[in-house]
């Protein structure tokens, strides 16, 4: 049972970020793509050219299509932004991508704390399984940070305390429901 909620835990905690990061890095891309079309709006308009013409459309009619989407900067940018950088706000088109995603994604963070269990620590392995999976939140909220041009210290640290309190609260929910193997009960 124990098992059974530690790992619905750890599931929804890594679906959280996951979603989290996904959120963070279109909305990244929509400040990038809003800063350009307003100080160079022409090369929004171009690449919508581009695309609509590469999609079959002559290039008149394509033209006045950019020149109708034009008259608002909005939904010039909106179009830009789905037509040809494939942003949409909902995009549910690789369930089972996602789904195998999140089954390596599990088992790795699920093998990441045994690693110090094959080393030969002694009574070290128990901090050395913290400190490693410490490390490894780390990595991943700064490598988070990077995709999402957050500044890299504060995304490491907000990843890594959301990912280890899930852990802490699973521990917790381990220890009341019958123990934990190997630390000392």
């Amino acid at each position: 049972m124990a098992a059974g909620v530690t790992g619905g835990i750890s599931m929804a905690t890594g679906s959280y970020l996951a979603a989290r990061t996904e959120r963070d890095i279109f909305e990244r891309e929509l400040r990038d793509q809003e800063r350009l079309a307003a100080s160079e709006p022409y090369l929004a308009q171009e690449a919508l050219l581009e695309s609509l013409t590469a999609d079959g459309l002559d290039r008149p009619s394509a033209y006045r299509v950019v020149a109708t989407l034009s008259r608002r900067e909005d939904l010039l940018l909106r179009t830009v932004q789905e037509k040809v950088l494939g942003l949409s706000a909902v995009d549910l088109s690789q369930p089972l991508k996602a789904g195998f995603v999140m089954f390596v994604s599990f088992v790795i963070g699920a093998l990441i704390p045994v690693v110090p269990f094959l080393l030969p620590l002694g009574k070290a392995t128990l901090p050395a399984v913290w400190g490693f999976s410490v490390a490894t939140l780390l990595g991943v909220g700064v490598f988070k940070g990077v995709l999402t041009r957050q500044p890299l210290l504060r995304s490491g640290v907000e990843f890594a305390a959301i990912a280890l309190g899930s852990a802490v609260v699973g521990w917790g929910i381990g220890r009341l429901l019958g123990g934990t193997p190997g630390c000392g009960r």
